[in-house]
């Protein structure tokens, strides 16, 4: 029997006695209690709720006939799936109710006379007049009820219309679909997950069974047999034969669909990460091999699903957010299988077919007319239709200057009546120029068509989509190989967009124990979708002062990832995730397990992305040649390390763009832009003053030699965000607090009883000079020498020194005063609230109160204290 989450309800017993009360009423109704109401006769109701129960029973029974004992029949099915576990839908169940009662009311109302008898002694009718006998109560006489000449009554309305046998057919279809939905709704699940069947044997042969050495079989467990199992047998079967892909869409419950495995670690750089189907009737499935065929389809076009559940469902239990203060270790813990979204998530949109032909035809011989009008050598010789852009290409006679085209290019732009051109002089790698057109009627480029083609499912590194070429050819990038990206272009020129394909590129390739991410939103508005994600190591950053921070951390987290490298002997992050079979701990050349500060195992190591969105407003910031800095280091040293930056920005001016950064963001992508310098600012030719705009793009990429015009994938907003559910349901957000906590505590004022004078709270942070003067550290060398214990180094007595002078605790202030390393800094804070020095983290988890001034004057005016 399976564990549910059934827990009993006081309200059901006051349920169940309503119940049992109506049912009581209707057991025993009675029509003399008829008149007793109407006060014709004095008595006691024979009803054995009393008067109450006699006014429920009649207003029941005159209103619904004999059907009115479904009604306490129906209440007791209710209650009694109550106390069973796992209830169902109520609201579907009262749905089903009235369909039966409604069904029952016509199938009654239709022949009064066959049930005369029981409506006589229910007082529902008379002996001499069996039809006007009120078989359906009142409202299958309105309904249902035939005609009656004598009386001059009319048949009912809903028999006069479809007549008898419609009502009767209409009333058992009411009747039969009522019980289908309490049986769907309430019993089904109820039935399928707590109904086993007895086993048709002990064991089923399994093909690659292990035997023992006798040549018998090896006696394990085996699930039993139930509805749940056979059904899930018969949909995988019949998915086979229709598709070759094994998928149940039947829904388990979370307890029983959530196995545990370790997480999935960063494959080679080659490797997929999209895991196939699983069979339902395995115990504890194991994921595909990456890139296995399943009937002509790869392991990627289908998502794992764990046994019994439907990739399309998504049903996984809801998580929530853990922070981890800084410098605490993070306990491991059982998790389900993480599923990759499926590409079927995203919308479709339409075919791109190009330009027409006849368009074609006629600029074609509309160019040729212009380079003989100009006397100019040359002729047309073909083209490249895409989804926004036809290249024509022209080949010139020999001896014909190339640049003689660019000079008629306003020429050629007025005479094809075009908003632009983009004028290829020659095309790179061809002996023809290439003359770039707008299409007459564009088309958009659909994230899916994108990645369901080979270029994306055979994608290695770390993926992202742009969009197609203007030959229409998918273009993937790997930010592996950029390894970094610079995105910039004019407001409304597809820059967001791009942002939003590149976020959506790596949720459908990358689990949270594979990826780590840090979002830089200034604007507030352009990653409000990914707040969510369980990939963020810290929460979306706002705040512009806080991202030099950021980035610090990330060059922090970048060497020390250099320095686990150099212990495994390795030179890149991915032969370093290489190393590690079956989660076993890795291990330098001594011998001696790699472990980090806080003495565990490493095996895996994620990738770490950083996305800035707008890189102008860090120029507002006092702090921009710290952030440029930052940014030239992560960009020149992150590509081994696995840390890689995307930055974008709307302003791409010299002040921005800076030669510091462009020398070390060698992939860039450029959007329509207002003027030629500023295209040369971005990509140090021009081009990007010629381009459509929405989502029309230059790219310089890894290894090319020459711009590629992209068009731009396009995502919908709606698509956004069932993703990011689809993946924030399956883990809880797990931020690391040390990445932004400096900010937080220099960005606090000073607290009561903090002093402004030197060697107190208002110190500077920057002194270079020693943390305190000799006077200072003789006044305080009693205490200090009363909590200092044996085996402690000279970095916990400054520490002492600095929280008892300075009355401010906290792991980034001993981090920033001792200039000392933050996992350092945080092993001292839990050495002093092991000794009672500090309290535990208060608030935001940064602060401490100070516990050793308990009994103790401080003396503001000496600095020294009385014990």
């Amino acid at each position: 029997m399976p564990e549910t989450g059934t827990a009993f309800k006081v309200r059901y017993i006051f349920l169940f006695a309503a119940v049992l009360l109506a049912f009581l009423a209707v057991a025993s109704y009675s029509p003399q209690d008829a008149a007793l109401l109407a006060g014709g006769i004095d008595g006691v109701p024979k009803n054995w709720i009393g008067r109450l129960g006699a006014v429920f029973g009649l207003c029941l029974f005159h209103l619904f006939g004999v059907a009115a004992y479904a009604f306490p029949l129906l209440a007791l099915i209710r209650i009694v799936r109550l106390l069973a576990p796992g209830p169902g839908k109520s609201s579907a169940f009262l749905g089903g109710s009235l369909l039966i009662v409604s069904g029952l009311v016509l199938l009654f109302g239709l022949d009064p006379e066959m049930f005369s008898p029981l409506c006589v002694r229910l007082g529902l009718g008379r002996p001499q007049s069996p039809a006007l006998s009120l078989s359906g109560g009142v409202i299958g006489q309105v309904l249902a009820a035939p005609a009656c000449a004598s009386l001059e009554l009319s048949e009912g309305i809903l028999r006069s219309f479809i007549g008898v046998v419609g009502t009767m057919i209409l009333g058992w279809a009411l009747f039969t679909g009522g019980a289908i939905v309490i049986y769907v709704s309430d019993w089904h699940r109820f039935i399928m997950d707590h109904i086993s069947l007895p086993e048709v044997s002990a064991r089923r042969p399994v093909p690659g069974d292990q035997q023992d050495e006798t040549g018998k079989e090896a006696e394990t467990p085996q699930p039993s047999v139930t509805p749940r199992t056979r059904l899930a047998s018969m949909l995988k079967k019949m998915e086979t034969d229709q598709q070759g892909v094994e998928i149940v869409s039947e829904e388990v419950p979370p307890e029983k669909e959530a196995v545990p495995s370790p997480a999935p670690g960063l494959p080679e750089e080659g490797g997929d990460l999209l895991p196939a189907a699983e069979e339902v009737e395995k115990a504890l499935p194991e994921p595909a091999k990456t890139g296995e065929k399943i009937d002509g389809r790869t392991s990627g076009d289908v998502p794992a699903v764990s046994p019994g559940k439907s990739a399309g469902a998504a049903r996984v239990p809801d998580v929530g957010r853990t922070v981890v203060e800084a410098g605490k270790r993070v306990e491991a813990v059982e998790r389900p299988t993480y599923v990759l979204p499926p590409v079927t998530m995203l919308g479709k949109g339409t075919d791109i077919s190009g330009e027409s032909q006849e368009n074609i035809k006629k600029a074609m011989l509309v160019l040729q007319r212009t380079l003989d009008s100009f006397k100019i050598p040359g002729e047309v010789v073909g083209y490249v239709s895409g989804p926004r852009i036809t290249c024509y290409e022209i080949s010139l006679a020999e001896g014909v200057n190339v640049k003689k085209v660019e000079t008629i290019s306003d020429n050629i732009r007025m005479n094809l009546a075009a908003p632009s051109i983009r004028v290829l002089a020659p095309i790179p790698g061809r002996t023809v120029v290439g003359i770039e057109v707008p299409n007459a009627k564009s088309e958009a480029v659909f994230m899916r068509s994108v990645m369901e083609t080979e270029v994306w499912e055979k994608g290695k590194g770390i993926p992202i989509v742009l969009g197609k070429n203007i030959a229409g050819t998918p273009v993937v990038v790997d930010l592996a190989k950029a390894p970094h990206l610079l995105i910039a272009g004019s407001t409304g020129s597809g820059k967001s967009v791009c942002m939003n394909t590149l976020i959506m590129s790596l949720l459908f390739k990358f689990n949270p124990e594979e990826l780590r991410l840090i979002m830089v939103d200034p604007k507030r508005v352009e990653f409000e979708d990914y707040r969510r994600l369980p990939h963020l190591i810290t929460p979306v950053i706002n705040d512009a002062k806080k991202v030099p921070i950021a980035l610090r951390w990330a060059v922090t987290e970048m060497e020390n990832r250099y320095k686990i490298l150099a212990q495994a002997g390795v030179k890149k992050l991915v032969e370093f995730n290489a190393l590690s079979k079956d989660g076993e701990p890795l291990r330098n050349s001594d011998g001696d397990v790699i472990a980090d500060d806080f003495g565990r195992p490493i095996t895996r190591i994620p990738i770490l992305i950083v996305i800035i969105d707008e890189l102008a407003e860090l120029r507002m910031q006092d702090s921009w040649k710290d952030s440029e800095t930052y940014i030239a280091r992560i960009a020149q040293l992150g590509r081994a390390a696995g840390v890689h930056i995307v930055v974008a920005t709307q302003r791409p001016s010299t002040d921005i763009i800076t030669g510091f950064i462009k020398a070390n963001l060698p992939t860039r992508i450029a959007f329509r832009v207002m003027q030629q310098v500023d295209s040369r600012v971005i990509l140090d030719q021009p081009g990007a003053e010629n381009l459509l705009g929405y989502g029309d793009m230059l790219a310089l990429l890894p290894g090319a030699f020459s711009l590629e015009r992209i068009q731009g994938a396009l995502v919908d907003d709606k698509d956004i965000k069932a993703i990011v559910k689809f993946v924030s349901d399956q883990r809880p957000q797990n931020f690391d607090e040390s990445v932004v906590a400096d900010e937080e505590e220099e960005g606090g004022e000073l607290g009561e009883g903090e002093f402004d004078r030197p060697g107190r709270g208002g110190r500077d942070l920057d002194d270079d000079d020693d943390v305190f003067d000799d006077m200072d550290k003789a006044e305080i060398a009693p205490l200090v020498k009363k909590y200092m214990q044996p085996g402690d180094d000279e970095t916990i007595r400054r520490a002492l020194e600095v929280v008892i002078l300075d009355r401010k605790a906290s792991t980034s202030y001993i981090q920033r005063r001792l200039k000392i390393g933050y996992n350092r800094a945080a092993e001292i804070m839990d050495l002093m609230e092991e000794r009672g020095i500090v309290g535990p983290p208060s608030g935001s988890g940064n602060k401490r109160e100070i516990l050793i001034f308990d009994g103790m004057e401080i003396n503001e005016q000496g600095g020294g204290y009385n014990g």
